[in-house]
């Protein structure tokens, strides 16, 4: 079974879009942000963590970004805005660990989860200009039941 890392990245994509404040989000690093606030995925790391036998597992780290605002824009509107959206991402992100259904088993897709293992706000230089962003850590674990043996 082909690992299900693009459906997965849509599947959290997809949860992120369920909340009406977030104006954009993307599976890839746009060229410049609009409308705000909006989120994009851009970096991954993978590995294998140790599994029982009679599986594979894939654990891959993908990073998203919640760009807030312009650096140097309104300090309140950039608080506000980041205090407001943390709390409805973690809502959303905690009560579906399987992307959307990307990780699910009973539909013939690979088995595992999605969590958000960290967030912290930054800058980051996007299309030339800096912008206030959120950045969301992720841990997905895709296990794969081994169909042959030697």
């Amino acid at each position: 079974m082909p690992s299900q890392l693009p459906a997965i990245i849509e599947g959290i994509a997809a949860q992120l879009r369920t909340i009406p404040e977030l104006k954009n989000v993307l599976t890839y690093r746009p060229k410049t942000p609009a409308p705000l606030p909006m989120v994009f995925f851009q970096s991954l790391h993978l590995d294998y963590p140790e599994t029982t036998y009679g599986e594979m597992t894939i654990g891959y780290d993908p990073v998203a970004y919640v760009v807030i605002a312009p650096v140097g824009a309104d300090d309140e509107a950039v608080g506000v805005r980041l205090f407001d959206l943390v709390p409805k991402i973690l809502e959303v992100l905690g009560h579906d660990l399987d992307a959307h259904g990307a990780l699910d088993r009973s539909t013939g897709t690979s088995d595992g989860q999605v969590m958000l293992t960290d967030a912290d706000d930054g800058e980051l230089v996007i299309g030339g200009h800096q912008w206030s962003v959120i950045r969301l850590r992720f841990r997905v674990i895709e296990t794969f039941t081994y169909q042959y043996s030697l």
